[in-house]
C-alpha cells in the first residue's frame, strides 16, 4: 500500500510539473515558435525605399524598374493570406509580419501566423478601423508585451531609453508593392482608451488634440521629439502594447510618414 501511494505521489508530481509548464507558457507567451522564417531576402542597397510603388509614373524616356520587396510575401501569403505587411524597427529585435482579418478586428489577438491559439498572438491591425494599405490618416498596429520578449515584448524597454529613442527613430513598413518609412516622434505611457474611436484623425482638430494629449504626458519612460513639426495631415503610425506594471494602460510609439529622404532619421 505504501509503495502504491509513493508511485501515485510521483505521478501526481509529474502531472503538477507538466501543468505548471503549460501555465507558464500560456501566461508568458512561450508557445511553440511559429515565427520560424526570415523573409528579409534582399536589403536593396540601391533603393532608398521612400514609397516606391510599382505604379510610379516614368519621365519621358526613363525606364522605371518595378518595385521588388525585400520581403518574400509570396511564401508568407501561401502560409496565411492575412499577412499583408512587415514591420521592421532597425536597431531593435522587432521585425515581424503584420496581419489583418476581414470581419473580425481582433482575430489575431490570441492567434499565431497559422491561426492556431497562442497567448502571445500576432502583430495585427483592426479591419474595422484600418484598411490594408496604410493610407488612413492613422494606422495602429497592436501586439502583446509578452514577457518572453516576443511580439512587442521589448518595445517599451527599447523606446523608454532616451538614446534608443534618439538613435533608432525609424519604423519601416514593407508591403508587396512598396515600403513606407516613418519617423518616431513620441514613445509614451498612455491611457487605455481606443484611440481610433476617440479621435477622428481626418479632422484637423481631433488630430491636434491627440498630439497635444501625447505631448502633455510627463512620466518615467516617456520620450518625445520636441523639435517635430506637424502639419496635421501627415499619415501617422502607432504601435500599441500593454504598459509594463499596469495592464490597464498602454505604451504607444507614434511616428509620422516620411515621403522624402530625411537626414534626421537614424
Amino acid at each position: 500500500m505504501r509503495k502504491f501511494s509513493r508511485i501515485l505521489g510521483y505521478i501526481c508530481l509529474v502531472f503538477a510539473i507538466a501543468c505548471a509548464i503549460m501555465l507558464c507558457r500560456h501566461l508568458f507567451g512561450e508557445s511553440v515558435p511559429s515565427y520560424d522564417v526570415d523573409p528579409i531576402i534582399d536589403p536593396q542597397p540601391e533603393n532608398d525605399g521612400r514609397n516606391n510603388e510599382s505604379e510610379q509614373p516614368a519621365e519621358p524616356g526613363q525606364k522605371i524598374e518595378p518595385y521588388e520587396s525585400p520581403v518574400d510575401f509570396g511564401t508568407l501569403k501561401k502560409r496565411n493570406p492575412d499577412i499583408y505587411a512587415w514591420l521592421d524597427i532597425p536597431g531593435s529585435e522587432i521585425s515581424l509580419p503584420v496581419l489583418r482579418h476581414e470581419g473580425d478586428s481582433d482575430y489575431y489577438i490570441n492567434r499565431d501566423l497559422d491561426r492556431r491559439y497562442s497567448a502571445r498572438g500576432s502583430l495585427y491591425t483592426q479591419s474595422y478601423w484600418n484598411g490594408n494599405d496604410f493610407s488612413d490618416e492613422c494606422t495602429i498596429i497592436y501586439g502583446h508585451a509578452a514577457l518572453s520578449g516576443a511580439m512587442f515584448g521589448t518595445l517599451q524597454e527599447f523606446y523608454s531609453d532616451p538614446d534608443n529613442f534618439k538613435d533608432h527613430n525609424e519604423l519601416i513598413i514593407y508591403m508587396p508593392n512598396k515600403d513606407i518609412h516613418y519617423k518616431v516622434f513620441a514613445a509614451v505611457p498612455y491611457d487605455n482608451r481606443h484611440i481610433l474611436s476617440s479621435f477622428t484623425f481626418s479632422f484637423l482638430g481631433n488630430y491636434r488634440l491627440f498630439v497635444e494629449s501625447v505631448y502633455s504626458i510627463k512620466a518615467i519612460g516617456a520620450n518625445v521629439d520636441e523639435n517635430c513639426e506637424f502639419n496635421y495631415t501627415d499619415r501617422m503610425l502607432i504601435l500599441s502594447t500593454c504598459l509594463r506594471g499596469n495592464s490597464n494602460k498602454r505604451f504607444i510609439v507614434c511616428a509620422l510618414e516620411v515621403t522624402e529622404p530625411d537626414d534626421s532619421i537614424t
